[in-house]
């Protein structure tokens, strides 16, 4: 999981996070996108496939988005927002595809 989150939003952040797809921006490096795809996949288990046993608290989910937010304003500097908002996706995407095969398994 962490190696496909890893490598979807850093190739994103790479290819659409620059001024154009001919210019971009190879400044960013780190595991945010990472981070942002866990959130992702438990936020989803959180509120859709509560089965799993995983519930994050409404206040958690609050800070997560707002830091999100904050990030896009521009206000903190510089900030990989394609690779958080990527992440966020694949693990959304992710945790969705575990419940479709959990279901089509019967279990």
């Amino acid at each position: 999981m962490t190696l496909v989150i890893g490598c979807v939003s850093n190739y994103l952040q790479y290819r659409l996070g620059g001024v154009s797809l001919s210019q971009p921006n190879p400044q960013f490096g780190g595991i945010s996108g990472v981070v942002f795809g866990f959130f992702g996949y438990l936020w989803f288990l959180t509120y859709f496939d509560r089965r799993q046993g995983v519930a994050l608290q409404p206040s958690d989910s609050m800070w997560f988005f707002f830091w999100m937010l904050l990030c896009m304003t521009g206000l903190i500097g510089d900030v990989a927002n394609v690779a958080h908002v990527s992440g966020l996706v694949v693990g959304l995407m992710l945790a969705g595809l575990g419940k479709l095969v959990r279901q089509l398994l019967g279990k």
